[in-house]
């Protein structure tokens, strides 16, 4: 069983950007896997193609 929440993944995307287009052993990408995600909002947030890490900034640094 997998889950999560989409704020992690974004979190987890903003950490590791390549990790999206990242695969396993079987060939299989995030938004692979996410179809096996027992959160519907996971599942979604992968459906919709539009996975993009977000810019997490830190306190005092303002781009």
């Amino acid at each position: 069983m997998f889950s999560s929440s989409v704020a992690v993944v974004q979190a987890l995307l903003a950490a590791y950007p390549e990790a999206a287009k990242a695969t396993n052993k079987g060939g299989d990408t995030p938004a692979d896997r996410a179809k096996y995600n027992d959160n519907a909002e996971v599942k979604a947030f992968f459906a919709s193609g539009q996975v993009r890490p977000i810019r997490v900034q830190s306190e005092g640094t303002q781009r």
